[in-house]
């Protein structure tokens, strides 16, 4: 009797991230949670919320500290462009850890 061909099964290998993945991971995340809270602010601001209520109230409060630096503009341009700063300074962030790390790949 002949045998019939058994097809082999693939193996599973676990590919292990880099070291730096996590630290830039974290970065990510706490840049898009300072984004998200950033458009809050700004959505507040142009609908003109009330600030005493306690989640507007809160997220002025979180937020003064990243929009005082750019304080001063007419209206909220200065959230926009914290917002752009923030998102820019995240990314730069994340890149030197790569650098660092002695990758060459982009960040996407």
């Amino acid at each position: 009797m002949a045998e019939e061909p058994t097809a082999e099964e693939p193996k599973k290998v676990a590919i292990k991230k880099p070291a730096h993945h996590k630290v830039q991971s974290f970065i990510y995340f706490i840049g898009g949670a300072l984004e998200v809270l950033l458009l809050f602010r700004l959505v507040f601001k142009m609908t003109g919320a009330d600030s005493t209520s306690g989640f507007v109230s809160f997220i002025y409060n979180v937020t003064n500290i990243f929009v005082a630096p750019y304080a001063g503009f007419v209206f909220e341009p200065g959230t926009l462009f914290a917002m752009a700063v923030y998102a820019v300074l995240a990314w730069g962030i994340a890149k030197i850890i790569v650098i660092a790390a002695g990758r060459s790949h982009d960040i996407q």
